[in-house]
């Protein structure tokens, strides 16, 4: 009997110490760099080189009340580009996690076609920004409100503004969303309706971990080392504020973020919505896999809405 409680305690302690670990891992993911994307993207079938080659990307850094520095660029329309009403159209992309800001260039060349300045910027804890960790859209939705507004000064009063993201940076976004009244339109592609449920899909997508006692484990870890609560991060919740036009997108062969995501997301989202699930996809590949469809979509989107 004494060696089954002893092996039931050891069994306990290298428990809690892989969860331990697991919730340093999750919350420190090591980043990718711009090569890396520029190398990894194109097997999914769209190159983001040549456009990155084609623009001139206008660096900028913003030192935000987290009490770190967010750096990012700005990507100018053509000087052709116009519309009837005279107005610019600006949108802010986030990218998700391990990505950085050339990631969404994948979604910029889109927006620049359509006439659209783009700013993309790398998130916490990524690329050249600075910030302790990773905290899944609770942070980094107050870095996207703060940047959204210091970046919105730079531009005429009238202008027309959207803010788009995958993965994590689409709960950025709809965390962020309800925060910035003055926005036109809103689109997420691959977010999770809740870090709760995202933490055990992602646990069985990368390291196949069970579910117990792993993630029970890990969400005490994340509860008791970060000043938020897991639950404080459900963008489903936030989706019910967002008052404009949005767009949800995702890919029918994502298991990093499982598909069934997006259909509560959709439902919580009241008013003007449309949703896009595109077949044999991954996790946010379909910008990638399905380019020329994905352009078809933003532009419908925008026009159906009165956006373009």
């Amino acid at each position: 009997m004494i060696y089954l409680i002893l092996f039931i305690l050891l069994l306990i302690a290298a428990s809690v110490i892989v969860a331990g670990k697991i919730e340093y891992i999750f919350f420190h993911p090591v980043p990718y760099s711009k090569e890396h994307e520029f190398e990894f993207l194109p097997t999914f079938g769209y190159d983001i080189k040549p456009f990155y080659e084609s623009v001139v990307m206008e660096e900028f850094s913003l030192d935000v009340p987290n009490g770190y520095t967010i750096r990012g660029a700005v990507v100018r329309a053509d000087k052709d580009a116009s519309f009837p009403d005279g107005r610019k159209r600006a949108v802010i992309m986030s990218h998700g996690v391990t990505a950085n800001r050339y990631t969404m260039l994948s979604h910029g060349e889109i927006w620049h076609r359509l006439g659209f300045d783009l700013i993309v910027y790398d998130q916490r804890a990524h690329g050249e920004s600075g910030g302790p960790d990773c905290s899944f859209g609770y942070y980094e939705s107050q870095d996207l409100i703060y940047i959204a507004n210091e970046m919105r000064k730079r531009y005429p009063e009238d202008t027309v503004w959207g803010l788009g993201g995958e993965s994590m940076g689409a709960a950025t976004v709809m965390m962020a969303a309800p925060k910035l009244p003055w926005l036109s339109f809103v689109y997420e592609d691959g977010g999770y309706e809740s870090l709760r449920n995202e933490v055990p899909a992602a646990l069985k997508y990368k390291k196949n971990i069970p579910y117990f006692p792993f993630t029970p484990l890990t969400i005490m870890f994340i509860n008791r080392r970060h000043e938020f609560n897991v639950d404080d991060v459900r963008p489903v919740d936030w989706v019910k504020e967002i008052k404009v036009p949005m767009l949800f997108v995702h890919g029918s062969d994502d298991h990093f973020v499982p598909t069934k995501n997006v259909y509560p997301l959709y439902e919580a989202k009241q008013g003007d919505k449309e949703i896009k699930v595109f077949e044999g996809a991954p996790h946010v590949k379909a910008v990638l896999m399905f380019h020329e469809e994905y352009y078809e979509m933003l532009k419908s989107f925008c026009e159906k809405y009165g956006i373009i």
